[in-house]
């Protein structure tokens, strides 16, 4: 008989629904050899790399059904009220909004432009952007949401596309104007753009020389005058108090944008935390020296779990008492601040991806 299987290490669904890009639907077959998997997809809206990727995800996911098959949402300490965790599932199954920052057009431009091509903006959550509605006439009517590279002001720079929560990251981090920062984990760029408009100098490194030319590609489209580069952060080659401030959004298991990104979901496994938080501790360590006197250390995830977040931090906090948190409150809303004043959003709460930041200033 044939299976559309409801349940996964984390977050209770196979069915992909929610990207502007595709539909993907995962299922198993048991029969006389064993469990058989099954995909279907849209072969004109999949590149090649990405079903590879698809189906090596699904391939570790079923593995881990046999191995682990009680892992369950409820196991995570943020979302453990039921009605908060159906609301989180809802989410995660729901087709995300596509959201724009503007770049080279203002805001203005954009609403107008979009306007004259039928095309619906509305403010984003904490006015964080600038979100495209449904422009059909009936809201029974289907509604997909076009590729980005389909819209006005794409080839010309006009916008760039990046969820509020990220947006307001940027915006936590309160980098006074003219402030020498380092993006150490830097692609795809929506974040040393913000810093940039915000008024820093930014320098943008990533580890990984295949996500450089996206990188260097949003900083060139966007119009902004940041100097990319291959960079590990654990041997980077800048000298000691180099930075007024260094951004480290950290690889992360992705468990906030799992709406924006599914594919995070099927590759999520018990031990992927601890070694998660572990790497995310030794690149948070390695950024320090690199803040000077007085400067800022931004530490960021999109994760929603406390292990790889505050964790994380009041690890680093023991080990490096010339730091100190040095949250910025009026920099975003109340309600996106945590007592110990971090940020925080969380998709089920604020309606936007679910992020995490912390401001340390190094006073020694």
């Amino acid at each position: 008989m044939k299976r559309a299987f409801r349940g996964c290490p984390v977050l209770d669904s196979f069915r992909w629904r929610g990207t502007a890009k595709f539909d993907l639907m995962f299922s198993l077959e048991e029969g006389s050899e064993g469990l058989a998997g099954f995909v279907e997809y849209d072969t004109d809206l999949f590149e090649a790399t990405t079903i590879a990727r698809m189906l090596g995800h699904f391939q570790t996911l079923l593995q881990g059904i046999v191995v682990n098959p009680e892992r369950r949402i409820s196991e995570l300490p943020l979302i453990a009220e039921p009605e908060r965790q159906q609301i989180l599932l809802a989410w995660n199954d729901t087709k995300p909004s596509l959201t724009l920052q503007p770049a080279r057009w203002d805001r203005e431009r954009l609403t107008r432009q979009f306007h004259e091509a039928g095309i619906g903006l509305t403010d984003a959550p904490f006015g964080a952007g600038l979100r495209i509605t449904r422009d059909h006439p009936s809201p029974s009517m289907s509604f997909r949401v076009p590729r980005p590279s389909s819209l006005p002001g794409f080839a010309e720079g006009g916008f760039i596309v990046q969820d509020p929560a990220h947006a307001l990251v940027a915006r936590y981090a309160a980098i006074p104007a003219g402030a020498l920062v380092y993006d150490a984990c830097a692609a795809p760029g929506g974040k040393a753009v913000a810093l940039e408009r915000m008024g820093a100098k930014v320098v943008a490194g990533d580890a990984r020389p295949d996500r450089l030319p996206r990188l260097t590609g949003t900083a060139r489209r966007a119009g902004v005058a940041i100097r990319c580069l291959a960079a590990d952060l654990e041997a980077a080659p800048f000298g000691p108090g180099r930075f007024d401030a260094v951004l480290m959004d950290a690889p992360c298991s992705a468990t906030g944008t799992m709406a924006r990104h599914p594919d995070a979901r099927w590759r999520l496994t018990p031990d992927l935390f601890p070694r998660a938080a572990a790497r995310q501790a030794r690149l948070v360590a390695a950024a320090a020296p690199l803040v000077r006197m007085g400067g800022v250390l931004i530490y960021a995830t999109c994760s929603l779990e406390p292990e790889e977040n505050s964790a994380v931090v009041e690890d680093f906090l023991s080990q490096h008492p010339g730091f100190t948190r040095a949250p910025a409150p009026a920099a975003v809303p109340a309600e996106l601040l945590t007592p110990a004043g971090d940020f925080q959003s969380l998709p089920q709460r604020h309606g936007v991806d679910g992020a995490y930041a912390t401001r340390l200033m190094r006073r020694a």
